[in-house]
């Protein structure tokens, strides 16, 4: 997310402008980021051929059931938050 206190989380979307600054606090917490740094998403594309085999991933439920397993009752708190915000697409 670009935005880097409540204000700007208010222009982005007032409505929800809690419940983000939440999650973006539990994202800091998680990852243990100071306050004083930003997080950066880095994407690394490439072009490759086609499979060799069938794609053996899992169903998104499938994978989140599974990752709860070794988490902390907070992760699993953040994980069920990102679900219900819309989270990443399955």
């Amino acid at each position: 997310m670009y935005a880097h206190d409540f204000d700007e989380l208010t222009e982005l979307s007032m409505p929800f402008a809690d419940a983000l600054e939440e999650l973006q606090m539990e994202f800091r917490q998680l990852v243990r980021l100071p306050a004083d740094a930003f997080p950066a998403l880095v994407l690394r594309l490439a072009v490759g051929g086609s499979a060799s085999v069938r794609s053996r991933r899992k169903s998104r439920p499938d994978l989140l059931l599974q990752s709860r397993r070794g988490l902390t009752s907070e992760n699993v708190r953040f994980v069920e938050r990102l679900g219900h915000c819309g989270g990443p697409p399955s």
